[in-house]
C-alpha cells in the first residue's frame, strides 16, 4: 500500500511510526523538519504538560503528541494538517 505524504518530503516515516506505542503513562512526541522533511519520535514517561522534547531549529515544528500506535498514514495525514494550519474539524 503507497503511503499519501500529501506531495510533502517526508523522511523517517516508517521509523517514527514504528517507534509509537500503545501506552498509559508514556507518550510519543512527533515533530517534523519542514526544510529537511526529516519526521523525529520523541519518547517520554508522563504527559506532555511535564515533559517534551524542544528543537532549537524554527524549521522543526511540533506535529502531535499520542499514546497510541500511529500508523505512516496517520503520522503522515498529521504532518499534512500541521504544515497546512488545518483546524482538526476540516481533517
Amino acid at each position: 500500500m503507497k503511503i499519501n505524504t500529501h506531495g510533502i518530503k517526508m523522511r523517517g516515516l516508517k521509523k517514527a511510526s514504528g517507534a509509537t506505542i500503545n501506552s498509559f503513562d508514556c507518550f510519543s512526541q512527533i515533530s517534523f523538519d519542514t526544510e529537511t522533511g526529516e519526521i523525529y519520535e520523541d519518547y517520554h514517561v508522563g504527559s506532555p504538560a511535564n515533559s517534551w522534547t524542544v528543537y532549537h531549529k524554527p524549521s522543526i515544528v511540533t506535529v502531535c503528541y499520542t499514546r497510541r500506535h500511529m500508523t505512516m498514514q496517520e503520522i503522515a495525514d498529521a504532518i499534512y494538517r500541521d504544515v497546512n494550519d488545518l483546524p482538526l474539524e476540516a481533517w
